[in-house]
């Protein structure tokens, strides 16, 4: 069973991989903020925002860094197309227009940055394109 998540969804494959299934093949993560989140943090700090960010995402990713636990095989794509909410927050680029670069990165995972913005990950041919080859040949 290969898992592939976008954004929050690759936290939660994360998250869900400390007491992992014994089937769990290869993991793709797609613009997944394991890093933090400078976006969610920023809104996290003012009445609004906090409920746009919803308890979630406070929860797993402002407050408490998500952690990858390893033992297979990772494939972390991020966007570097600037279009969505961090160009209202001042994100320092390269960034998806929600998650920075740098903020998707995890020890030991094989990196790609793509020109897609953080909803085009879920659109591109060439993330396909990765996500078919990472779960056919590693």
């Amino acid at each position: 069973m290969h898992l592939v998540g976008h954004s929050l969804g690759g936290v939660v494959i994360a998250k869900m991989l400390e007491a992992p299934p014994s089937r769990t093949g290869r993991v793709a993560m797609l613009g997944s903020p394991m890093g933090g989140s400078a976006a969610a943090r920023k809104l996290s700090r003012r009445r609004l925002g906090r409920w746009i960010v919803g308890g979630v995402i406070r929860e797993g990713i402002v407050e408490h860094a998500p952690t990858w636990p390893g033992g297979r095989e990772l494939l972390v794509v991020a966007g570097d197309v600037p279009l969505g909410s961090g160009l209202l927050l001042g994100l320092p680029k390269p960034h998806d227009g929600v998650i920075r670069v740098e903020e998707t990165r995890v020890e030991g995972a094989r990196r790609v940055t793509g020109r897609a913005s953080h909803v085009g990950l879920l659109l591109s041919r060439k993330v396909a394109a990765l996500l078919s080859d990472h779960f056919r040949a590693g």
